[in-house]
C-alpha cells in the first residue's frame, strides 16, 4: 500500500497519516471483494487529508447533446503519476 502511495505522488505524507490510511484500507479491504484501486487509495488519502485531492488536472472535457441520439460527456484528466487517463459517459 505504501508503495503504490509513494507510485500515485504522495510520497510526502507523514507516519501518521500513513498508518491511518493503512487502518481504515483494511477496514475497507475486509469488505470489499476483488480488492482497491488506484481510485480507492486516493479517496482514503483525501478522507486522511479532510481536504479535496488537488492534485488531478482536468485536460479535456467535451459535452455533446441535442434533439437526436444519445448524449455523452467525456471528461480528461492528467493523474498525479503523469498518466492522462478519460472517462465517458451516456
Amino acid at each position: 500500500v505504501f508503495t503504490r502511495l509513494k507510485e500515485l505522488g504522495y510520497g510526502d505524507l507523514d507516519a501518521d497519516k500513513l498508518n491511518a490510511i493503512f487502518t481504515r484500507f483494511k477496514e475497507v479491504a475486509e469488505k470489499k471483494k476483488g480488492g482497491l484501486d488506484d481510485e480507492d487509495l486516493e479517496a482514503l488519502v483525501s478522507d486522511q487529508a479532510g481536504s479535496i485531492n488537488d492534485l488531478w488536472e482536468v485536460t479535456g472535457l467535451q459535452v455533446a447533446t441535442g434533439m437526436q441520439g444519445i448524449p455523452t460527456a467525456t471528461v480528461t484528466l492528467m493523474g498525479p503519476d503523469g498518466v492522462q487517463r478519460y472517462v465517458a459517459a451516456t
